[in-house]
């Protein structure tokens, strides 16, 4: 089991040093120690981060999986962690906008290098893509690390790979975040380990990749051998460093040059360079007679002249003698040809193997940036990879200047975190108790100062002076150093060695050998090795030595310690240009040991990197501040009241903004120009918050986007579908408007199908469309068509039939759902349809056709003909109503279609046999139907004024489940088919007729019942029966209608007396009609007395009732053709029975004939009534709605107002139309008072 850094992490020591019980030097340690002893390296100080080198790779630290778990975290939400800290920079530069920079310090061997190289893989993994240029330049960030660091990078005591040179790295940003350039700046590169290392170090890393990873071939054309062999390599007598296959290396290195875009003559000619070195350095010289200088081995100066590309002589010749221009200025000068002794001859041997590597180093340097490609882009992110703080047992020039450039990092620090941040809060009136620092501005002002002078100064000076035979340059240093700094409180002279000085720095005391400081601050190269590699054929080495030769001119070249003081002040300048981010490295011990830690070495580094104070003052301060502006701008979109714009001062919306967020007030304070945050877990929040914010906002933004751009694709492809049928098929009503969704059967929760997806290994194809739909086959037992349900399931690579076959298991047959048939999508040639408004789909296949009826049959065909197209193949689609459809076996069957405007069915009736089959199929709409579109707002308007269909259902429950109860008999007649019922006389209103069959409609209705008589009773209407819902698409809502039946209205009753009616006509007497179906009524009915004879050429009617008596029944009239009378069986335009008198019941409604068109009803009854009648209470009168003086809306959807001139709307209020504008933007006025722009379609005018 591997180890789990990060939970270890929370339970070994504080994650925070700030959090500290006791703020103490030795608890500093002490945590440093137990989270170092628990693998644990990373410990934050507020936003510094602390990293102790484990010299060893701890397992689970680094890697993809680390980066997309620290990606986009805050740093309290994870362990401590340099991803975290890029994480952070990059998250900054991008929602900032503000360049970003980490400064990495410490001394060498504490880390530096890895640690910039982890900052540097996260922010390319994390950062934007796609371009090949974004990739290019990521690449080249990271392999550019191999090639620098064998060339820059060395083997010392204190690190098995320290960096020898100063590497700040920039990384330009576009607007979108993604890398787009670069730019590497070079500092101070130790070119003196070229000639010379240490006991126990060793040169830099690509003399040994050279002379130990080189094929044999590559050897032989360098003339390399053993490092031993060489004198540039054997000096410190170490070859083999641990960790590092130099085999291994040579080959990352060639492959990273290739990387950054070095060709192969160019690589080839950088390791020439570096063999050239070489092979100088075995160059040695003797004391002749005359005590000039020599040369020992005159072989090695033929391969080494050979190398460089000129005459061995040449080479001696530069190499021993010494050209020197006499004369002054304006008078023609002296060459004189001087013989050189033997130090001179190795001190330009020297000069000549340092200049040429430092000049191909610096080469180097440029290739990367060519490869990088530096862009106008001023948004930056550096990372400063620079050597760290050196104290050796002889410490000289370069170790001088190394530490001056860490002083000026500290100065950096200092004032920063320190110094300006307590200034500051006295200059805002913060509350504050000072913190007390040790400044080291006195110590950079000590090295570089003008006035009073400093060291380098003072050098400069010195180097001036001509020599003397009795004092030397370096003792003149000494002498002038101690006149003018004698007194200074950070310099002192050593008791020990006369020739040493002492200088107290930030990181401590260190002893400085001034022997060489003067030669090394002039860093001559005598022009005659300039000369020497201008002439040369080796056209590589003769580019790096562009200078003109002017003999008589006296200029004398920039001295080292000038350059050093430039370079140092211009690596400020950019980095103060940038919001700066520290990383402070300490090497827990002098061994190197995994783990090992020394408690006095530790220490030694926390007190001079300064973390006590550091602690103090962050448990004091605060952690973040900002000008007001800035702050509102950048967080302002949190409260509406200062989003998009605050109008108040902003300092007032600064306090407006942190009451509205509910920040603590303990947490923050306002200054004169910035607030101040004083945790990083409250400015966390504060951040938080607004990524929430805006990832809502974007949520909302791709909602909307997604559901634009997936209706336009609808459109097209519904588009594209109607032109394929449009003029040759009759289109069905459900079918036009419909939506293609794709997967209509949700087959991914149907486990039985993906497992035989998966068992067939096409569980990886994209599914593309499913449904369940009929294959047609014969019954040869029922002899006739049927229909047989199957499952397909049509992806990228074929159409797959699922269906059940028998199945033998354990010896009994059963049928068990299968992949029937599997078809290769390109084997799918065409289609075969009819003209009619069917399913039927003839798929035609290469050897074989496929008869299935599919009710989304438009969208299959649109997709396989979609699929046709981007395969360049052609899918005909045919419509013939007589389909040759040939069988798998090889046998053809006649499909025909036939249009049946008698059926009701919604399926197609069939008829067939094995050898043909007949479909009859019901007319649809006509062929040249086309889809509608409507608009996004018609769409939301129907949403919101549409009637919810569950309440239409549970009305007309409502309606059947409570009839009146009804007394009456009589009834008018039943109306004809489509027509209405006849009205019932004081009876019953006639049934209403049975509906006329119609096409398949939205919703089937029967014929209305005949309206009641007064007292009547409505007649029932009488509906279609259908044989299957019918559906209507409104929307993606279905509405279900079958044969709705709707009754009469009733009317009143009364009571009356009969009359004797005609011997012929059986008397009935009327009677008082019961409530009808609509209104609940509450009546007396009472029955009359015998009715009287009429003649017998007189249509007979009811007799008049008595009191308390039932009224006569209509007599049974004559069919009649155009009069219109009362009483007889009524034909076109009459009516049923008779009509009765005062106080009487009226007669029964006479039995209409069946109409055709209008329908017959029976007679009215009288108005007199005496029967008791609870009258319903009149309704209250609504109140007047007073019409505002202004046009208003109601608002249908939120709007969040997200630029300037916008206004926030709520659903469900009323807003106020100021002004329309035909952009679709108008200017309203909210329930809040406010007054700007919001779009048209969100809201619904309301007068």
């Amino acid at each position: 089991m591997s180890f789990d850094w990060e939970q270890s992490s929370k339970r070994i020591g504080i994650d925070d040093l700030t959090l500290l019980t006791k703020v103490s030097e030795g608890q500093i340690v002490e945590n440093l120690k137990k989270r170092l002893q628990g693998s644990i390296i990373y410990t934050y100080i507020g936003f510094v981060l602390v990293a102790v080198n484990p010299y060893r790779l701890i397992k689970g630290m680094y890697g993809p999986e680390q980066i997309k778990k620290y990606r986009g975290k805050y740093s309290h939400e994870l362990p401590p962690h340099v991803y975290s800290l890029a994480d952070r920079m990059y998250r900054d530069l991008t929602s900032k906008r503000e360049s970003q920079a980490v400064i990495i310090t410490g001394e060498s061997g504490a880390g530096k290098t890895e640690t910039a190289k982890l900052i540097m893989q996260y922010i390319s993994s994390v950062s934007g893509g796609g371009s090949s240029q974004i990739e290019h330049v990521k690449k080249v960030v990271l392999e550019s690390n191999q090639v620098l660091e064998s060339f820059g990078n060395a083997t010392t005591l204190q690190n098995n790979n320290s960096s020898r040179f100063g590497k700040y790295m920039t990384i330009q940003f576009d607007e979108y975040g993604a890398p787009s350039g670069g730019r590497v700046r070079n500092y101070l590169l130790e070119k003196s380990r070229v000639v010379y290392q240490q006991q126990g170090e060793r040169n830099f890393h690509i003399f040994y990749q050279l002379t130990m990873g080189a094929s044999k071939e590559e050897k032989e054309y360098y003339g390399l051998d053993a490092p031993e062999n060489f004198n540039y390599m054997n000096q410190g007598g170490k070859y083999v460093t641990d960790g590092m296959d130099e085999v291994e290396e040579y080959t990352k290195t060639k492959e990273a040059m290739i990387s950054i875009g070095m060709t192969e003559e160019e690589s080839t000619n950088l390791f020439r360079t570096v063999a050239i070195i070489l092979h100088l350095g075995n160059i040695d010289f003797y004391e002749d007679e005359q005590g000039n200088a020599a040369i020992t081995d005159e072989s090695q100066v033929d391969w080494t002249a050979s190398l460089i590309g000129v005459e061995s002589q040449t080479l001696s010749y530069a190499l021993t003698f010494r050209t020197i221009h006499t004369g002054g200025i304006g008078r023609q000068g002296e060459v004189i040809n001087v013989n050189q002794d033997v130090n001179g001859a190795y001190f330009s041997r020297d000069a000549l193997a340092k200049a040429i590597y430092t000049r191909s180093f610096d080469r180097l340097v440029q290739h990367v940036n060519r490869a990088l490609g530096e862009t106008n882009h001023e948004l930056v992110l550096g990372i400063l990879d620079i050597f760290g703080f050196e104290i050796f047992l002889n410490n000289g020039f370069e170790q001088f200047c190394i530490n001056f450039v860490n002083e000026k990092l500290q100065q950096i620090f200092i004032e920063l975190t320190l110094k300006l941040e307590q200034e500051e809060y006295v200059q805002e009136g913060i509350k504050w108790t000072p913190i007390k620092y040790f400044n080291n501005k006195i110590v950079c002002d000590l090295i570089e100062g003008r006035n009073p002078l400093g060291i380098l100064t003072i050098l400069n000076d010195v180097c001036l002076m001509p020599k003397s035979q009795i004092q030397s340059q370096d003792e003149k240093l000494l002498a002038k150093l101690d006149e003018n700094l004698g007194n200074h409180e950070h310099y002192s002279r050593s008791f020990q060695d006369p020739m040493k000085f002492i200088l107290k720095h930030y990181a401590g005391d260190v002893e400085y050998n001034s022997v060489g400081f003067t030669d090394k601050n002039i860093d001559t190269l005598f022009n005659d090795l300039i000369l020497l590699c201008q002439g040369s054929s080796f056209d590589y080495l003769k580019s790096l030595f562009p200078e003109i030769i002017d003999a008589n001119s006296k200029k004398r070249p920039t001295s080292t310690g000038t350059k050093v003081i430039k370079n140092a002040s211009e690596l400020v300048e950019n980095l103060m240009k940038c919001i700066p981010h520290y990383i402070r490295c300490i090497r827990p011990n002098s061994t190197k040991k995994p783990l090992g830690f020394e408690d006095k070495l530790t220490s030694h580094q926390v007190r001079y990197l300064g973390l006590l104070e550091n602690i103090r003052v962050r448990r004091a301060g605060f952690a973040f501040r900002q000008p007001f502006e800035r702050f509102v701008h950048h967080y302002g979109v949190l409260c509406e009241k200062t989003w998009p714009r605050y109008n108040g001062s902003p300092k007032e919306g600064c306090k407006v903004l942190l009451d509205y967020i509910q920040l603590d007030p303990k947490e923050w304070q306002l200054g004169n120009s910035k607030v101040f945050i004083k945790h990083p877990e409250s400015l966390f929040h504060v951040e938080e918050l607004r990524e929430r914010k805006y990832h809502d906002s974007a949520r909302k933004i791709q909602k909307c986007y997604i559901h634009w751009k997936a209706r336009k694709h609808y459109l097209e492809l519904r588009q594209k579908a109607s032109d394929l049928l449009v003029g040759k098929k009759q289109r069905r009503r459900l079918s036009v408007n419909r939506i293609f969704t794709g997967d209509n059967i949700n087959y991914k929760s149907n486990a039985k199908i993906v497992d035989l997806l998966e068992s067939g290994g096409h569980s990886t194809e994209e599914v593309l469309y499913t449904n369940k739909v009929y294959r047609v086959g014969y019954s040869r037992w029922r002899k006739k068509a049927r229909r047989e349900d199957r499952d397909i399931i049509l992806t990228e690579r074929g159409l797959y039939i699922f269906g059940k076959c028998p199945v033998k298991i354990r010896g009994e047959k059963k049928m068990v759902l299968k992949i029937s048939r599997e078809i290769p999508i390109a084997t799918i040639t065409g289609a075969h349809l009819s003209t009619l408004a069917d399913n039927f789909v003839n798929l035609k296949i290469t050897n074989y056709d496929l008869l299935i009826e599919d009710d989304k049959k438009t969208e299959l065909i649109t997709i396989l003909n979609n699929k046709a197209e981007e395969s360049n193949r052609q899918f005909n689609l045919n419509f013939t109503n007589t389909i040759q459809s040939k069988e798998k076996t090889g046998k053809f069957r006649t499909i025909s279609f036939e249009a049946d405007t008698n059926s009701s069915t919604i399926l197609p009736n069939l008829k067939g046999s094995t050898k043909s089959l007949t479909v009859y199929v019901v007319p649809g709409l006509p062929a040249d139907t086309r889809p509608s579109v409507i608009t996004y707002k018609e769409r939301e308007v129907r949403k919101v004024q549409k009637k919810p269909v569950i309440q239409q259902q549970q009305q007309q429950q409502t309606i059947r489940r409570n009839p009146p109860q009804v007394s009456s008999r009589g009834r008018g007649g039943r109306g004809g088919r489509g027509g209405r019922g006849g009205r019932g006389g004081f009876g019953r209103g006639g049934g209403g007729g049975r509906g006329k069959r119609q096409p398949p409609q939205p919703m089937g209705r029967g014929g209305r019942g005949g309206r009641g008589g007064r007292g009547g009773r409505g007649g029932r209407g009488r509906g279609i029966k259908p044989t299957k819902p019918q559906i209507r698409e409104v929307e993606n809502e279905e509405i279900h209608g079958g044969g709705l039946k709707l009754g009469g209205s009733g009317g009143g009753s009364s009571r009356g007396r009969g009359r004797r009616e005609s011997p012929k006509i059986q008397p009935r007497g009327g009677g008082g009609g019961g409530g009808g179906w609509g209104q609940k009524q509450t009546t007396t009915t009472t029955r009359g007395g015998r009715g009287r004879r009429e003649a017998p050429k007189i249509q007979p009617r009811g007799g008049r009732g008595t009191t308390s008596s039932r009224g006569g029944g209509g007599g049974w009239g004559q069919k009649q053709t155009t009069t219109t009378t009362r009483g007889g069986r009524g034909t076109t335009s009459s009516r049923g029975g008779g009509r009765g008198t005062s106080r009487g019941g009226g007669g029964g409604g006479g039995w209409g004939q069946k109409q055709t068109t209008t329908s017959s009803r029976g007679g009215w009854g009288s108005n007199n009534n005496n029967n008791t009648q609870v009258k319903r209470a009149p309704p209250k009168p609504k109140p007047k709605i007073q019409q505002p003086s202004v046009p208003t809306a109601t608002v249908l959807f939120s709007f969040e107002a997200s630029m300037n001139g916008e206004v926030s709307v709520q659903k469900g209020t009323t807003v106020e139309i100021v002004k329309k504008d035909e952009s679709g933007w108008w200017t309203v006025k909210n329930h809040l008072g406010e007054t700007g722009l919001a779009p048209y379609n969100y809201l619904k005018e309301l007068n």
